[in-house]
């Protein structure tokens, strides 16, 4: 495994025309992310708080929406506690997602490095979901893993990929790609499909056993870190096959397409910051009844 970069190394690394790339290089799928983001709430989820969905219908006591409450604003707590491990993990794939040449060892690095700066975010957040379904008698428990299990069967093989690639095209539309650059992009994007297909049996088998401690009468640290130690390397080259088809992407486009691209993405940046801040404000009584409501 390679040694963990800091963020001021890769700065140093960088030559005076890579960072002048750094102007102009945008990968269309860091854009496209964004762009897909708007959908969410703040922190990942979606705007109509998947978790609370789930958890509807289950016929909670006054008691049990207490607790859910207190774990839920626990959990904000985390989120802010961790938040500084997560910018530094996106600063890092910002400034290596720029670079104009591939470097496949310091890319592996930066990924390396991401991932153990979000792994004690993780851990929150496991240890979050186990104390929210502890509180759950055995009759919600399986109640609630019926409502998954549907949600997963309900699930159409290729829809998100196919919502993908037709945001994809859309930008490159945006910005005139050509009809050879479009082929180019279809291309790219049914080969990375392909490379991720091949890990997503691997992936699977890690979700699932991370959600068997979840769902475990006492949550096992250590169980925990040896899952994620085991999944380590499938990570990382999850991580870096992301990385180099985003890289591959961004080369299809001329420096001038890559310049509009940037601004997209900026002015979709700003879009989500004011959403955020909206997010932020405090909640009206309805509000907060609705949350305790679970």
């Amino acid at each position: 495994m390679s040694n963990i970069t800091p963020l001021a190394t890769v700065k140093a690394r960088l030559s005076l025309k890579q960072l002048s790339a750094l102007l102009i290089a945008m990968p269309l799928l860091t854009t496209l992310t964004v762009s897909s983001a708007f959908a969410k709430g703040p922190h990942g989820g979606s705007s109509h708080d998947p978790v609370r969905a789930m958890f509807k219908g289950l016929d909670l006591t006054d008691a049990q929406k207490e607790q859910l409450h207190t774990i839920r604003k626990q959990a904000q707590n985390n989120r802010v506690l961790y938040r500084g491990e997560r910018e530094e993990g996106q600063a890092l794939m910002e400034q290596a997602n720029k670079l104009a040449t591939w470097d496949e060892a310091q890319m592996r690095s930066l990924i390396e490095s991401k991932i153990t700066n979000r792994q004690a975010g993780q851990l929150a957040q496991a240890k979050t979901k186990h104390a929210m379904f502890s509180v759950l008698t055995e009759a919600q428990q399986a109640q609630l893993a019926d409502k998954r299990a549907l949600k997963r069967a309900n699930k159409t093989p290729g829809v998100r990929a196919a919502k993908q690639l037709k945001r994809l095209l859309n930008m490159a539309k945006r910005v005139e790609a050509t009809d050879a650059q479009i082929d180019e992009l279809k291309t790219l994007h049914t080969q990375h499909l392909a490379a991720m297909s091949a890990v997503k049996a691997i992936e699977m088998t890690h979700k699932k056993a991370e959600r068997e401690l979840i769902h475990a009468d006492e949550f096992d640290v250590a169980q925990w870190h040896e899952l994620q130690a085991n999944f380590n390397d499938t990570a990382v080259n999850i991580g870096l096959q992301k990385a180099q088809h985003r890289y591959a992407m961004n080369q299809v486009f001329n420096e001038e397409q890559q310049a509009q691209l940037q601004v997209m993405k900026q002015k979709m940046q700003k879009k989500m910051k004011r959403k955020m801040k909206r997010k932020m404000k405090p909640k009206t009584k309805k509000e907060q009844a609705r949350n305790q409501a679970g």
